[in-house]
C-alpha cells in the first residue's frame, strides 16, 4: 500500500492549481523553511487505518537528521 505518490509525481502535482500536498512536499517544505510542520489526516477509514496512523505526524528536519544518524551508527556498529 502506498500512502504517497512517487516523489517526481508529487513534486509536479503540487505545482498544479487545486492540487493537494503529499508527505514529500511537507518534508521538503519543513527543510526549506526550517520549522516543523504538523500534518492532520482525518480518520476516513477509522483510527486503526495505516494512513491515519502514518500521516498524522510532525515533519521535522532535526528529527529526520537524528533518525538518519542513528541508522548510520547502527550500520557501522553492525559492520564492526
Amino acid at each position: 500500500m502506498s500512502l504517497s505518490p512517487p516523489y517526481e509525481e508529487a513534486s509536479t502535482a503540487c505545482a498544479t492549481d487545486s492540487s493537494r500536498s503529499s508527505a514529500w512536499n511537507l518534508m521538503a517544505l519543513s527543510d526549506v523553511i526550517g520549522i516543523s510542520i504538523k500534518s492532520h489526516y482525518p480518520p476516513m477509514y477509522g483510527k486503526r487505518h495505516l494512513a491515519y496512523k502514518t500521516l498524522n505526524t510532525t515533519y521535522d528536519r532535526a528529527q529526520r537528521e537524528e533518525m538518519h544518524m542513528n541508522k548510520t551508527t547502527q550500520k557501522l556498529n553492525y559492520i564492526r
